[in-house]
């Protein structure tokens, strides 16, 4: 039961009756606390990081390996840059067509394009 807030309109009688009903309810209070304090920390294990500092720090390190965000495009475009450069050259595909094929950005590709290989800026959409 959620103990009144003081200071309200009839905040010292809603404290009276809580007190009331709560000792009607559980009996002596105080010895009611106890207990529930005593249940807790009975069940508490006391795990966690605190008692192995070797896994937090093993953990840690995989969580700052791992990315949710997948690998950069950076890393992608020098896997598939001689797949990028083959498709550039021929004369059948488009940015936008190398794009589709390869998965990639088209705004990133068309960047990369123009700063690996020296393209117009405009050049063959």
């Amino acid at each position: 039961m959620p103990r009144p807030k003081k200071g309200s309109k009839n905040g010292e009688l809603a404290i009276e009756k809580w007190r009331q009903t709560v000792k009607l309810r559980y009996g002596d209070v105080s010895a009611k606390m106890r207990e529930t304090g005593r249940k807790g920390g009975r069940m508490s294990s006391g795990g966690g990081f605190a008692s192995n500092p070797a896994l937090a720090k093993t953990a840690g390190a995989k969580g700052g390996r791992l990315s949710k965000r997948g690998p950069s495009l950076a890393k992608l475009f020098k896997e598939k840059d001689a797949q990028i450069r083959e498709m550039y050259l021929n004369p059948d595909y488009s940015v936008a067509d190398i794009s589709r094929e390869l998965g990639l950005p088209y705004t990133s590709l068309r960047y990369w394009l123009n700063k690996h290989y020296e393209i117009e800026k405009f050049e063959r959409q």
